[in-house]
């Protein structure tokens, strides 16, 4: 029977090489938030270290924590300026350069709450994060309500395909892929103007629409494939592209791609999904995550425990 909402209280290395036991290869995500080494004497533990011992404190846990992954499991470290860059060597080591996932590095605080000592103000710490599979975290994003801005990106509407001749054959990763031309299709644009007093109407136009929905997009130069086939189209024709790509997330699998004006399509529903009466858009994330970006809510509070600085948002 899985965990439901287990906390346990007591040594984590006791406990780790407990779990060997009964949780080896059965773990989706560790999350671990060690003492910093920053020989700050107020902790409730111990945070001051010689450099050496720290290694071997973390080695002794993390040694015991990997074999606990799943064969899509990840490890996530929180750490700061102090030991973050013996900590990345560390868990090279342990788990490999190829599982490296992100330093991602987030604002704790804006300057206007820290101490206005040293030439640079600190106000950052870092998450590094490894995965045995990069690829299941390809879903992961920061998710927020369709805004005006993306509306503006993603307005248009394939709201007919039309019929489609075959205009090429070519060989891509072993397979053939088949370049096609529409006749008879048709593309509309969603409205926005006046968008302060038609929300509402506006929205329910994405929320019909949602499958159809899309915006044209350049291809990095270095995607000589695309390139190749956007070179030879024409501007207000649309073209679709029916292949297998031989890597990335879609890999082994048949693929539709579209195209109009000269460039790729994106789909919303891609990127976005359906909550109720709301679209919510995903967005990739990035390795920087701002201060206004990270929800706190009444952080210092929660818990009823006082952890000055330390509490992770």
């Amino acid at each position: 029977m899985p965990w439901q909402g287990v906390l346990l209280k007591g040594d984590n290395l006791e406990f780790l090489s407990l779990a060997q036991s009964f949780l080896r290869s059965q773990v989706r995500l560790i999350y671990i938030d060690p003492p910093y080494n920053t020989g700050n004497k107020e902790h409730l533990y111990r945070d001051s270290y010689e450099r050496d011992e720290w290694l071997r404190y973390m080695e002794q846990r993390l040694s015991l924590s990997i074999p606990l992954l799943s064969d899509n499991g990840s490890i996530c470290l929180s750490i700061d300026d102090n030991e973050m860059p013996h900590m990345r060597l560390l868990m090279d080591k342990l788990f490999g350069e190829k599982c490296f996932v992100a330093c991602i590095a987030y604002e704790r605080s804006g300057s206007a709450g820290l101490g206005q000592s040293g030439v640079i103000l600190n106000s950052k710490e870092y998450i590094l994060i490894y995965s045995k599979d990069k690829r299941s975290l390809n879903d992961i994003g920061y998710e927020r309500p369709l805004d005006h801005a993306t509306m503006k990106r993603y307005n248009k509407i394939l709201a007919a395909e039309g019929t489609r001749r075959l205009l090429n054959e070519f060989e891509v990763g072993g397979n053939v892929a088949r370049l096609y031309g529409h006749a008879n299709f048709s593309i509309l644009s969603i409205s926005l103007r006046n968008y302060l007093l038609r929300q509402d109407e506006v929205a329910s136009q994405y929320i019909e629409n949602f499958e159809r929905i899309f915006r044209t997009q350049n291809v990095q130069k270095e995607n000589t494939f695309q390139n190749r086939i956007i070179d030879g189209l024409e501007k207000n024709v649309l073209y679709s592209l029916d292949y297998v790509p031989s890597r990335g997330r879609y890999r082994g699998s048949n693929k539709t791609l579209y195209y109009w004006n000269g460039e790729l399509c994106a789909w919303l529903k891609d990127s976005a999904a359906i909550a109720g009466d709301t679209i919510i858009k995903r967005n990739k994330l990035t390795d920087f995550w701002s201060h206004e970006e990270i929800p706190k809510a009444d952080l210092a509070n929660e818990g009823g425990v006082l952890f000055s600085r330390s509490k992770k948002p």
